[in-house]
């Protein structure tokens, strides 16, 4: 993986931890207030984009076993929702499909990232194969 791999899962990352923080500190407590009908998003928004922005972030600061560690991020949120069952704070079901899903689409944008980046290699080592075979046409 090159370095604009990894800074593309640092910034994408990065920018589902923020819409997490700020689906839980902004966006929940304006739809509470203003008692609000948005079909249960203030619910598990912040579950899906802490979990996708955790896995993401993973891999962009170096993980040797990507989809492993990816898996570990996304099973301590499992465990952080499951344990709000056993005490005073509110569990909620959705809450683990969101962090399924949250998984799920930092996989697949792992997935996108690294395909177009084994895409561009092929394509430059086109690139200079066809440099080299019109170098020794030419010659």
């Amino acid at each position: 993986m090159n370095d604009k791999d990894k800074q593309a899962f640092i910034l994408y990352g990065s920018i589902a931890a923020v819409l997490g923080f700020a689906s839980k500190l902004l966006y929940r407590p304006w739809i509470v207030s203003n008692a609000l009908n948005d079909y249960g998003v203030q619910g598990f928004a912040p579950s899906f984009f802490y979990v996708a922005g955790a896995c993401l972030l993973v891999v962009g600061f170096g993980s040797k076993n990507q989809v492993k560690d990816m898996l570990y991020a996304a099973a301590g949120a499992t465990v952080y929702e499951v344990s709000q069952y056993f005490t005073s704070m509110t569990f909620d079901f959705k809450d683990l499909l969101a962090i399924a899903a949250g998984l799920g689409v930092a996989l697949l944008l792992r997935k996108t990232i690294l395909q177009r980046s084994c895409q561009n290699l092929i394509n430059a080592s086109d690139e200079d194969n066809a440099t080299t075979d019109f170098q020794s046409i030419k010659t």
